[in-house]
């Protein structure tokens, strides 16, 4: 019904939103009604150098609604004049064609946008990654009897430049955050703001707030917290 419908938003900004499925039309309302991210957004763009283009790192990006609501944002604040650098990862090739629709062939963005295929969490390897009962919640610590692929891991290091400040980082990775905190303690000394979808079901989510607080970042807020999942995000 949602293919057949076609629904498309166009927002004041010029970025235009579409939505696939009725799981699509929930991460919409999260991201740009209910506006679960703008406060991390907004911080970021305080925070950074006002000289150079926003970094932003997008880890398990899903159709990419958080990276269109940082073009929304930066758009609606003219704060786009100087850029932004968007790198987008997905493991999922069940949504990593419609991620790159929304991105680089709906809103035109392939000149500031990178999308990467792979799992984040280790720097290297292959994991099956399987399939949750809604789109955009397949993990690679999911239930083993679920239908999975085979999916290599994406070291970050070869997409971030060396000595670049990552100004947003978001990770909604589906059980790997703690993977991730513990093998990426140099990229998170990159990070000024960060925010992330906690799992307590899939990881130790206490553990990850104390790998947070020993990376040094000295702020921290919770966005929501509906367990078994909350939505955090910290900042230096």
């Amino acid at each position: 019904m949602f293919d057949w419908l076609d629904i498309a938003w166009g927002l004041p900004s010029g970025v235009l939103v579409r939505l696939h499925s009725y799981d699509e039309w929930i991460v919409y309302n999260s991201v740009f009604v209910d506006g679960e991210y703008d406060e991390a957004i907004r911080m970021a763009m305080e925070l950074a150098d006002p000289d150079r283009p926003l970094r932003v790192l997008d880890l398990g990006a899903h159709v990419g609604f958080f990276g269109l609501r940082v073009v929304d944002l930066l758009r609606r604040r003219r704060a786009d004049e100087l850029g932004f650098d968007l790198t987008l990862v997905e493991g999922d090739p069940a949504t990593l064609n419609r991620l790159r629709s929304n991105l680089l062939e709906a809103n035109h963005l392939a000149d500031r946008c990178t999308v990467v295929h792979g799992l984040v969490g280790k720097r290297a390897g292959v994991a099956v990654l399987r399939r949750g009962e809604r789109s955009g919640t397949s993990s690679t610590v999911g239930p083993a009897g679920a239908p999975g692929v085979a999916v290599p891991y994406v070291d970050l290091s070869q997409w971030v430049p060396e000595g670049a400040t990552i100004d947003l980082l978001k990770c909604d990775i589906e059980g790997a955050e703690l993977s991730l905190l513990e093998n990426y303690p140099d990229l998170l000394q990159k990070v000024r703001v960060a925010v992330f979808e906690l799992h307590d079901l899939l990881c130790g989510t206490r553990r990850c707030r104390d790998l947070l607080r020993q990376a040094s970042f000295a702020h921290h807020r919770v966005v929501r917290e509906v367990p078994p999942n909350s939505v955090l995000y910290v900042w230096r």
